[in-house]
C-alpha cells in the first residue's frame, strides 16, 4: 500500500482491533454463560444493530462522504458536521422503531414481559447512542485522521470493559444489561465529538462566503437531504439489500435449522471477526482517498492502490485463517467450550468466504466513490433474489455450512460482475462526460 494509505489504515487497524477484541470478549462471554438459543437471540439482535447503522450510513453518511470529496481539505470536517442534526434525528427514530420490532422478536421467543420490556429499551437506546458514535467516526474519516477516530472507540471500549468488569461481580448478565452497556459506553465515547461538531456546524455558519458552492450551502435538515437524496437514494436500497445479502442467513438458519444453528454459524464467525473489521478498517480510509483520486481522474494512481491494497488484504487474511485452523483445538478446549466443538468445518468455509469477499470488497468501495449506487442498487438486488434461492436449496441438504456456501456464490458474483462489469463502465461514463469533479 501506499504510504499514507498504509499509515492511516494502521491507525484505523488499531481501532477495529479493539472493536473486535471487544465484540470477541463479549461473544466469548455469552458462549460459555448461556444457551445456544439465547446466543443466537443475541446474534439476531446483534445484526439488526448493524442493520441500523448500514441505514444510516446510506441515507446520510456515504452521500456526506462522496459529496464532501470535492471540497478543499480544510471545509471537508464542516460539511459532515452540518450532517450532525439530520444524522441524530434519524438515529432517534430507528431506536423507537427498532425497539418496537425488538418486542415483537423477543415475544416469539417466549420472553417473561419484564425482561422482554427492559431488552427492548435497551436495544432501542443502543441503536440511538450506536448512530451517534459511528457518525462521528464517519466525519473523522472524512477529515482523514483515523487517529481522532481511535480516540473515540479507545473511550467505548474502555468504558465497556469497565462496566463489564463491574456486571461480573453480580454474576452472570442479562441480554438486557448487556445492551444497556453498550448504549451507555456509546454515549460517553461520542459525547465529546458530537459536541466538538456542533461547534465546527455554528462556526461554519459564521464564517460561509456570500455565495458558496453547492455542498457548504446552510439549510433546514429537510434541505441537507435534498442536497443528498440524489445519492443517497440508491445507496440507501442497495445497502439495505446488502445487508440482506450479509446477515439474512441468520434468520434463515433460525427459521429452517432454529435458534442454535445461528449460533453455531456466529461462533465461527467470531473466530474470524478480525478479518471481517481490517476489511471495515480498510474501506473507511480508503474510500475518501479513492475519491479523491477519482475527481483528478488519476487512473493510474486508483489501480495501483487497488492492486497494494488486494495483496495486503488478502495475505492477512490467509495467513490468519492458517493460524486460526492450526489453534483451532486449543480454542475448543479453552474458550468456545465443547457446545461448539462441530465448529471447525464451518471455519474453514468463513476463510473462504472472508477472502472473496476482501478483493469484491475493494471493487464495491471504489463503485461508491465513483457515486455508482444505481448499479450498486440493483447488483445487490440480483444478488439478494439469488442468494434466497441459494439458502433454500442449500440449507436443507447440508445444514449450517449451506449457508455459508450460499454467501461465498453471492460473494463470487458480485467480485465478476462488480471488476468486470460496473467499474469499467463507471471509469467510461465519467471519461465521456468529462466531469472533472
Amino acid at each position: 500500500m501506499s504510504r499514507p494509505l498504509l499509515r492511516k489504515s494502521a491507525a484505523s487497524l488499531l481501532d477495529q482491533v479493539a472493536l473486535s477484541g471487544l465484540n470477541f470478549v463479549i461473544g466469548l462471554i455469552l458462549i460459555r454463560w448461556v444457551s445456544k438459543a439465547d446466543y443466537g437471540l443475541y446474534t439476531t439482535l446483534f445484526a439488526a444493530g448493524i442493520l441500523a447503522t448500514t441505514f444510516l450510513d446510506a441515507l446520510i453518511g456515504t452521500s456526506v462522504t462522496t459529496l464532501s470529496a470535492r471540497l478543499p481539505a480544510h471545509e471537508r470536517l464542516g460539511y459532515a458536521a452540518r450532517a450532525l442534526r439530520l444524522h441524530l434525528l434519524a438515529s432517534l427514530g430507528l431506536g423507537l422503531l427498532f425497539a418496537l420490532s425488538a418486542i415483537a422478536l423477543l415475544a416469539e421467543a417466549h420472553l417473561p414481559t419484564p425482561e422482554l420490556l427492559s431488552t427492548s429499551a435497551a436495544f432501542g437506546a443502543y441503536v440511538v447512542t450506536l448512530g451517534a458514535r459511528e457518525f462521528c467516526r464517519t466525519a473523522h474519516f472524512i477529515d482523514g485522521q483515523p487517529g481522532n477516530v481511535l480516540q473515540i472507540d479507545a473511550v467505548f471500549v474502555l468504558a465497556t470493559l469497565l462496566a463489564g468488569l463491574a456486571l461480573a461481580q453480580l454474576g452472570a448478565p442479562s441480554l438486557a444489561e448487556v445492551l444497556t452497556t453498550l448504549a451507555a459506553a456509546n454515549l460517553l465515547a461520542s459525547a465529546r465529538p458530537v459536541w466538538r461538531l456542533v461547534q465546527l456546524r455554528l462556526q461554519a455558519r459564521a464564517d460561509l462566503p456570500p455565495n458558496p458552492p453547492a455542498p457548504l450551502r446552510q439549510g433546514s435538515s429537510a434541505a441537507l437531504l435534498r442536497q443528498l437524496w440524489p445519492l443517497s437514494r440508491w445507496a440507501l436500497p442497495g445497502a439495505l439489500i446488502g445487508w440482506l445479502c450479509n446477515y439474512s442467513y441468520l434468520y434463515f438458519a433460525g427459521a429452517l435449522l432454529g435458534l442454535t444453528a445461528s449460533a453455531d454459524l456466529n461462533a465461527a464467525r467470531i473466530l474470524l471477526i478480525p478479518i471481517g473489521l481490517m476489511g471495515v478498517a480498510w474501506s473507511r480510509v480508503a474510500r475518501p482517498m479513492a475519491g479523491q483520486l477519482i475527481a483528478q481522474q488519476e487512473w493510474s494512481g486508483l489501480s495501483r492502490l487497488a492492486r497494494q491494497s488486494l495483496l495486503g488484504i488478502e495475505g492477512v487474511t490467509w495467513l490468519y485463517v492458517l493460524l486460526l485452523g492450526l489453534a483451532f483445538p486449543w480454542l475448543a478446549s479453552h474458550l468456545l467450550g465443547d457446545k461448539y466443538r462441530n465448529v471447525e468445518p464451518l471455519l474453514w468455509l468463513w476463510g473462504v468466504y472472508f477472502s472473496i469477499n476482501a478483493a469484491r470488497t475493494i471493487g464495491t468501495t471504489w463503485l461508491a466513490a465513483f457515486g455508482a449506487f444505481k448499479p450498486l442498487f440493483w447488483l445487490s438486488l440480483g444478488s439478494f433474489g439469488v442468494l434466497c434461492a441459494a439458502l433454500a436449496w442449500l440449507m436443507p441438504r447440508h445444514g449450517a455450512a449451506g449457508a455459508i456456501m450460499a454467501l461465498i456464490l453471492i460473494e463470487a458474483l458480485e467480485l465478476i460482475v462488480s471488476w468486470a462489469w460496473l467499474l469499467p463502465r463507471a471509469r467510461k461514463a465519467m471519461q465521456a462526460a468529462g466531469d472533472p469533479r
